[in-house]
Parts: structure tokens; sequence; C-alpha cells
């Protein structure tokens, strides 16, 4: 028997350029960067500058995004990972995205008429960090499913 068992998705839509990022246009970024800022924990991400390799390449200055301190997760894909629940969610009722905020999306009235949700995945990194976080945060419940040998938290 293999240890992997791959499948295709047989209903899976080709990528295009449109299906790639063509929704995301300046009103949907508001609304995410809006969405984000509902979390009490949020703060922008600072930038650091990375002077000695700055000028160990010759150039003026390097700056990166550091993403460490991001809601004690060490990961930017918890940003992700509560929008596309929060996404998931309000559709299901029909809420817009103008209004999606930790509040609103997750309050009791909403989780009453949703009933008991679970978030499922399977990874042994970030991702399922970010799951479980998320789903802690707005009361769900998660399955963290993890590869046979992945390294211990």
């Amino acid at each position: 028997m293999p240890l992997v068992d791959f499948c295709c998705n047989s209903r899976r839509i080709p990528p295009t350029a449109e299906t790639a990022c063509g929704s995301l246009g300046p009103h949907l970024s508001r609304c995410v960067r809006s969405f984000h800022q509902s979390f009490s924990e949020y703060a922008p991400t600072p930038l650091v500058r990375l002077r000695v390799l700055a000028r160990l390449w010759g150039l003026g200055g390097i700056s990166v995004k550091d993403e460490s301190l991001r809601f004690g997760l060490d990961a930017f894909k918890v940003l992700g990972c509560a929008w596309a629940t929060a996404r998931c969610i309000a559709s299901r009722l029909g809420i817009s995205a103008d209004a999606l905020t930790v509040e609103a999306v997750f309050s009791e009235e909403v989780r009453s008429r949703l009933g008991n949700i679970t978030l499922v995945t399977a990874t042994d990194g970030n991702h399922g960090r970010a799951l479980a976080w998320t789903a802690q945060k707005l009361g769900l419940g998660a399955v963290v499913f993890m590869p046979r040998g992945a390294a211990p938290l």
C-alpha cells in the first residue's frame, strides 16, 4: 500500500488570469484590511531595514516585512485563513464583504443561524496553527490532520 494516495478533483475549475487575481480590486482590498483590523490583536506589519545586507549588495537599502509578530503565530497565514473563514460564513448567510468584521460575522446571532461549525485542514505547517487560532478566536471547532512523521509542536 502506498504511503500517499493522490487523487485529482474532477470538478476543479482550471485557473485563469481572471480567477487567479481578477476579483481582488481596490474595494475588496479595503474590505480585507478592514476585517483584519477588526481583530483586537491586529497591528500593521513592521518594516525591518537590512542595512548590512544592503551594504554588502551595494544597494541604498533593503526593507522586509516582519511577520514574526503576527498574532503571536510567527506567520502571515492567519490573515488568509481568517479572511477565508469569514467569507465562507458570510456567503452562507448572504452577508456582504463590506460588513465583515469579527463582531458582525462571528456574533452569537450568526453562530445560532449557522449551528456548529468545525474548520478542518491537513497540514504540518503554519496553516494548521492559523486555522486553530482562527477557530479559537471565533468560537468554532477545529481539526488539523497532520501527516505521520511530522515534527512535534
